[in-house]
């Protein structure tokens, strides 16, 4: 969905909305109709002024109706309006601010008991702030003053400039490779505006960004202050990484825990996922040649060839699954070992299997681990295709009377055949492949894969014939033993 329609939500021309910092580019914006106040560092004339030069639209910045010079956002706001918003939109500024559960405080004394604040939070992953540690609850809570100046530490404004990053020369990218990484500033401007900074009252104000969040972190940090009764929210909804920031909605309420330990399950489900959302950060890096990971294939096309084979083993699993419920032959029974609905289970399982491959750290241990797993159950699969042929000779001579003589016994016979045959040559392939070092593998395995997939479309064919053509057969015989007859 667009980012803005996820920031707008259910809002509609009627909803009062307060908009905070949204500069040259509104989201509720009053010249499209929206019911909307602005509250802004500056008014209307000295914001265009400072974007002229910035080759931005400076015809939509609106005009400022509250400016707000820090301290309480609340202050920017006549009190007559506290509490009538309904909806609380900020697009890029809780990053900003010195105080985060003051203004969180703030927005709860702006809207009305139902409203919904919606935020636009860059996602530290994908843009300047990527090098930069995780902000956490105590990060928070170190830097709440309810009665403070509204200014940033000095220790923040040291690591805005010595540790903001380009990469590939921009400072925002999104979910994709990287291969360069620049300092934005030199460590000797870091050090000599660390000491130009004042934290004093009267001092002006000296923007940075002072929290970095991924989407899980940001979930854990507002979690925490509400159990620590600083703030009355909770998240009602908060969307994965799009580009360089994520959107994220917060209702007014503590989450209602059962008991103690769901909240603390919670937590730490929140903090594992903080270590998968940098693991995505990392493989970008590892993928674009940036980084190399210990125990990973040092060359990026071949961890690209590993990543590409995750994906083509994924859409093959889909495959299988639809080809397994054509295979199943009509009947009132069960299926059971050896049939074609057994044999088929046997070939998602494999297919299930391989994706371990690639789902391993990439060593080569890792993949002969796999292929020695894979060939146990190649061994099974053996077995149910032999199971399979004892049955069909079973029935050879109830086939043979329900089977018109223009050669369609042998056809699906020699059809059959063929699919033992292959999965021979299959237990073949994966016995010339324990042998390879990493790097052929990977290509013979994306080979071998191809193959298979072309004899999934084969076997998708025969099946398709073979239950056609034995339907009416199978229905007749149902008539004739007066039993039921399931497609």
């Amino acid at each position: 969905m667009d980012r803005n329609a996820l920031l707008l939500g259910d809002a509609t021309p009627a909803t009062r909305i307060i908009e905070i910092g949204p500069s040259h580019a509104p989201i509720a914006a009053k010249r499209a109709g929206w019911n909307s106040f602005v509250v802004d560092h500056a008014d209307q004339a000295e914001l265009r002024a400072k974007y002229a030069e910035f080759g931005v639209e400076i015809a939509a910045i609106e005009h400022v109706d509250g400016v707000w010079h820090g301290g309480r956002l609340d202050s920017a706001v006549p009190p007559a309006l506290h509490g009538t918003f309904d909806r609380l939109i900020a697009s890029h500024v809780i990053e900003h601010i010195p105080d985060i559960v003051t203004f969180l405080d703030s927005a709860q004394a702006l809207l009305t008991p139902d409203g919904t604040l919606a935020l636009a939070v860059p996602d530290k992953r994908y843009c300047f702030d990527a090098l930069k540690p995780i902000t956490t609850t105590g990060d928070i809570l170190a830097a709440h003053d309810p009665n403070g100046p509204g200014r940033h530490k000095k220790r923040t404004l040291f690591n805005q400039v010595a540790y903001s990053v380009a990469m590939d020369d921009q400072p925002a990218w999104g979910q994709h490779p990287v291969h360069s990484a620049k300092f934005m500033n030199s460590l000797a401007d870091a050090v000599a505006f660390h000491a130009a900074a004042s934290e004093a009252p009267d001092s002006a104000y000296v923007d940075a960004h002072a929290w970095q969040f991924t989407p899980a972190a940001f979930q854990l940090a507002i979690l925490e202050l509400a159990e620590a009764g600083l703030i009355d929210w909770r998240v009602a909804e908060c969307s994965p990484a799009q580009g360089s920031e994520f959107i994220v909605t917060l209702h007014r309420g503590r989450p209602a825990w059962p008991d103690a330990a769901q909240r603390e399950a919670r937590r730490m489900e929140l903090l594992l996922a903080i270590l998968v959302e940098q693991r995505e950060q990392i493989d970008y890096a590892a993928l674009g040649g940036l980084i190399t990971i210990p125990n990973q294939p040092a060359d990026p096309a071949l961890a690209r060839a590993l990543a590409d084979l995750r994906a083509l083993l994924a859409a093959q699993d889909a495959r299988i699954d639809t080809i397994a419920a054509i295979l199943a032959p009509p009947t009132d029974q069960p299926a059971s070992l050896g049939t074609l609905a057994d044999l088929t289970a046997r070939l998602d399982a494999q297919q299930r299997q391989l994706a371990t491959i690639t789902a391993a750290d990439g060593t080569q241990a890792a993949i002969m681990a796999s292929l020695a797993q894979l060939d146990a159950r190649q061994n099974d699969q053996a077995q149910a295709v032999s199971d399979l042929g004892a049955r069909l000779l079973a029935t050879h001579a109830q086939i043979s009377t329900i089977t018109a003589a223009d050669g369609t016994q042998a056809s699906i016979m020699g059809s059959l055949a063929q699919i033992a045959a292959r999965q021979q040559q299959q237990q073949q392939a994966i016995d010339s492949l324990a042998a390879q070092p990493v790097a052929p593998l990977i290509h013979a395995l994306a080979a071998r894969i191809e193959a298979q997939q072309r004899q999934l479309d084969e076997v998708h064919r025969v099946s398709t014939w073979v239950r056609r053509v034995l339907r009416p057969a199978l229905r007749l015989r149902a008539r004739v033993l007066g039993r039921p007859f399931v497609e």
